[in-house]
């Protein structure tokens, strides 16, 4: 049976979520979030597996622009391990 403190903790992780992505579009033309943690003691206690990374992943907006501007990112931090690696 699911623990019911299990199902609040994580309504409320995505509620905080959801409510971040509401308030930056008030601003912002997309937005797209991604949130991660690794279970802790307290997760473990309320019914999480012990083994497993936590994800969230939320967006609002132009989906082709939140794509790219993702691409964007992931090519960037490509190239600064790149750029780390020649420098050792």
């Amino acid at each position: 049976m699911k623990d019911m403190g299990d199902e609040k903790t994580q309504n409320a992780e995505l509620d905080m979520v959801d409510k971040s992505v509401d308030d930056l579009r008030k601003y912002f033309d997309c937005v797209q979030i991604f949130v991660s943690k690794v279970t802790t003691a307290e997760d473990v206690s309320i019914g999480r597996d012990p083994d497993n990374t936590i994800y969230i992943t939320r967006g609002s907006g132009n989906l082709l622009a939140r794509l790219g501007q993702t691409q964007l990112w992931v090519d960037y931090l490509r190239e600064v391990e790149k750029d780390k690696a020649r420098q050792t």
